[in-house]
């Protein structure tokens, strides 16, 4: 029985041991393409990560790399965020599927992009189609409105907990925070949520918490997810002659809930 008890101690000893080396490998994300206009956004959105990691003691590892063709080389990264053409997207994607690596798209709104549905690609930022979808919302509940657009993100929200959002970004650079700044802030935080949940996830399994079970807090007062093609479901923002004017999904033509009111919903066949 001593023999039997010493085993399971050793046992348990070496799991613990194991374990702790596991946690002590940082994880890598990668933001791959160009950063015009955007390493504050990446400053901000790595930045919080480290602090929202560091509360559990989860190691993190930052690159950068200017050309999305690079990808190949980043298999060993836990996810990849890429700012670039939906050639370049696709080809991250397409690059980094083996080794089953998240690629997030934070630069291109295309829509046949998103009909590809790649198991391991996800599109943070809003498709031409949803950003469509919210102005004809819009239109139909305001049929006098000029001059109206669609967008992901705007310095003057302020519900929710996009007030406290838009002030750390501007006092971090100084600057407003755009559609872009959010799309690469999002990126990095769903990422880090991810990890933070499930630190010792490989990439694989992080595609798989993303497609079933990631709730991301979008700062826009409902829960993101994924769907089928891919794309994020989320709220978007409505400008109408300049000012914000409201959200979409538009209540009275799509319930105000129904974020698959917006968007690709299908993959190419």
């Amino acid at each position: 029985m001593r023999v039997g008890m010493n085993a399971c101690l050793r046992a348990g000893l070496l799991g613990l041991i194991a374990l702790a080396m596991v946690s002590a490998q940082p994880h890598k994300i990668v933001f791959l393409g160009s950063t015009e206009g955007l390493q504050g956004a990446i400053q901000v959105g790595a930045e919080e990560a480290r602090l929202q990691a560091d509360f559990l003691n989860i190691q993190l590892q930052f690159e950068q790399d200017r050309d999305p063709a690079h990808a190949g080389n980043y298999a060993d990264a836990h996810a990849v965020i890429v700012n670039g053409t939906p050639d370049e997207v696709l080809e991250a994607a397409r690059a980094l599927s083996d080794p089953g690596v998240p690629v997030l798209n934070v630069g291109t709104g295309d829509n046949e992009l998103r009909t590809e549905c790649r198991a391991n690609l996800f599109h943070i930022a809003p498709s031409d189609k949803m950003l469509a979808d919210a102005v004809a919302q819009w239109r139909k509940t305001h049929p006098d409105a000029k001059d109206v657009r669609a967008q992901a993100w705007h310095p003057e929200f302020v519900k929710f907990a996009a007030r406290e959002l838009n002030n750390r970004y501007r006092k971090a650079t100084g600057m407003e925070m755009s559609d872009a700044a959010w799309a690469v802030w999002a990126a990095y935080r769903l990422v880090t949520t991810a990890i933070v949940n499930e630190p010792e996830a490989t990439p694989k399994r992080l595609v798989e918490y993303f497609r079933d079970e990631l709730e991301f807090d979008s700062q826009k007062g409902v829960f993101s997810t994924f769907r089928e093609t891919g794309e994020m479901r989320q709220a978007l923002l409505i400008v109408a002659e300049g000012k914000l004017a409201g959200e979409a999904p538009v209540r009275g033509a799509a319930a105000s809930d129904d974020l698959d009111s917006l968007g690709v919903q299908e993959c190419k066949p």
